[in-house]
């Protein structure tokens, strides 16, 4: 409820069965104790966050003057299938996912913010600000924030869901990740780099190991606003679409990064492009270093 105040502390997880609904305006804060707080819905649990324009959920630290990575995030885990096998275990013992229901339903979030998560835990292992991992298209995902984060914004690892109205703001990572054959549509994006860090703006991958695993990742994407900075290394870019994904990017305004708009790498990546499986139209890519192809 928005009446009363909440803490996480360490992992708290919506189990099998359970509903976990939270009310507009609703403020739950992380504890800085010592411990790694997130928020976890494991397969079968739902969460029912509606907020609104005017009340967000959102989602911070406890502590004073909060800095990027101070907690975990949420972690959703569907029975989507993924292409690692029939399932998987998430960053950070997060829960299992994965699995042959392709419309699974882990509910709904709308309108919420979540602020300085991504905490990172050992290498390769960084909790995100959003990680969906294998969410179905049965869910509800629209009007979300991720804001100054320490690794992605918003991550998928494969599933079919759906991501309307999403803005990732000086996170330090990547703003939009996906790997493990995510193949659902995206519209209505904007990210915004901050000086104090960041990488790159969307990093597309179907399997690092295979880079013909199936299911592909496949997304739709359009109407996304991609504004970058240079963060001090002059690495930062726009969107690196590679390790076998395909997919269609229409509508796009890319523009700011140092390093270079858009680049296509992996062999299989550009056999895809020139299959037509992998598009980018209808769109300014506006950068001194537009394009990039790099095989394998």
């Amino acid at each position: 409820t928005s009446s009363a105040n909440w803490l996480l502390s360490g992992g708290v997880f919506v189990e099998d069965g359970a509903t976990l609904t939270i009310e507009a305006g609703t403020t739950i804060k992380a504890a800085n104790d010592g411990t790694t707080p997130f928020l976890s819905i494991l397969r079968g649990g739902k969460i029912m966050a509606n907020g609104t324009a005017s009340a967000p959920i959102v989602f911070t630290p406890v502590k004073d003057n909060p800095k990027a990575g101070e907690w975990g995030g949420i972690i959703i885990n569907g029975k989507a299938p993924i292409n690692v096998g029939l399932e998987a275990e998430g960053e950070g013992g997060t829960g299992t996912y994965g699995g042959i229901i392709s419309d699974d339903n882990s509910g709904t979030m709308s309108y919420v913010r979540v602020e300085y998560a991504g905490k990172i835990l050992g290498t390769d292992n960084e909790l995100n600000g959003f990680s969906f991992n294998g969410v179905g298209s049965g869910t509800t995902l629209e009007y979300l924030q991720a804001y100054k984060g320490s690794d992605d914004g918003f991550e998928f690892f494969g599933g079919t869901v759906s991501l309307k109205y999403a803005v990732s703001t000086g996170n330090q990572d990547d703003s939009f990740d996906w790997t493990h054959g995510w193949s659902g549509n995206g519209q209505f994006w904007v990210v915004q780099q901050s000086t104090e860090g960041g990488d790159r703006v969307i990093e597309g991958d179907t399997l690092g190991d295979n880079n013909a695993a199936t299911p592909y990742s496949n997304p739709t994407l359009a109407n996304i606003t991609l504004i970058g900075v240079d963060d001090g290394d002059a690495s930062n870019q726009g969107l690196k679409l590679r390790e076998g994904m395909k997919g269609n990017f229409y509508n796009m305004v890319v523009t700011g990064f140092p390093k270079r708009g858009c680049q296509v790498e992996h062999d299989i990546t550009i056999s895809n492009m020139n299959n037509q499986e992998l598009n980018v139209k209808n769109s300014i890519i506006d950068n001194v270093s537009p394009f990039k192809f790099t095989s394998s």
